[in-house]
């Protein structure tokens, strides 16, 4: 039976600082994939911030002037942004004025994603003179930043194994 510790100390040494390299490697892997997510994971939330921010200052007409039509174009045009999965405009009565997802989210409720992990919630209220008229709420998906920490991952993982391949190859040589 083969045995690989058996063969040579320089052998042992070979296959133990490979093992630390591999396992230093998939540590740097997992930290920069976590920092990345984190990092994106800030900025899709500041992102949302600053379109509630937008949408506050756009859709305080189409609410005071009770213009659906207006309202509707605002809410797809927030829409076109891609990280946006979907909005909601009330009044202060709570009574909707206006409710789109994109279209993979066209059968879920607005109200089953508010606390979902997937997605990042914002709500903001809308003032027309320093007095509130309605609220805009706005779900952010966090898919950019699942995406992210994939492709950050496995840049680092083949990256990884190409060097221990070389190193292998250098070192058997």
């Amino acid at each position: 039976m083969f045995n690989i510790f058996s063969k040579s100390l320089v052998l042992r040494f070979i296959v133990i600082i490979l093992s630390i390299i591999t396992l230093g490697l998939t540590s740097f892997a997992l930290m920069i994939g976590l920092y990345n997510y984190n990092r994106t994971i800030l900025d899709l939330k500041a992102k949302a911030d600053g379109t509630v921010e937008l949408a506050k200052i756009a859709l305080v007409d189409p609410i005071w002037n009770i213009d659906g039509d207006a309202l509707n174009n605002i809410i797809r045009a927030i829409l076109l942004d891609k990280d946006v999965a979907g909005i909601r405009v009330q009044a202060l009565d709570n009574e909707v004025l206006g409710t789109q997802m994109v279209e993979q989210l066209k059968e879920v409720k607005f109200e089953d994603l508010q606390n979902n992990s997937d997605y990042i919630y914002i709500k903001g209220g809308v003032a027309k003179e320093d007095k509130e008229i309605g609220y805009v709420e706005i779900l952010v998906t966090t898919a950019k930043a699942e995406e992210l920490i994939h492709f950050t991952s496995a840049i680092i993982v083949v990256f990884s194994l190409a060097l221990i391949f070389v190193m292998s190859i250098v070192i058997w040589l």
